[in-house]
């Protein structure tokens, strides 16, 4: 491979990796939630839950926290603050 070609592989690779976006900057669409233990740990493959009967889910201080897994879930019900910002 010459130097130009790989100049610009690099070049094209990095503008794409810097226009790209964190999923907490796109709203949400109806029927969707965020897993805060995905957010929190910084799991952006995860963060996007489709909300259904089965979807994995508790309630925690009036509100409806949904979650991508069980793991999830049973991580927030045994720290909810840490996942809800209550402890920073």
């Amino acid at each position: 491979m010459k130097l130009g070609q790989l100049i610009l592989i690099i070049s094209m690779s990095l503008t794409g990796l810097l226009s790209c976006s964190s999923p907490l900057d796109k709203p949400l669409t109806p029927g969707h939630a965020r897993c805060s233990v995905c957010v929190t740990r910084g799991d952006w493959a995860c963060v996007d839950v489709v909300m259904h009967d089965q979807t994995p889910r508790c309630e925690y201080d009036g509100q409806v926290w949904w979650f991508c897994s069980a793991d999830c879930r049973t991580d927030f019900v045994n720290a909810p603050q840490r996942f809800t910002g209550e402890d920073r």
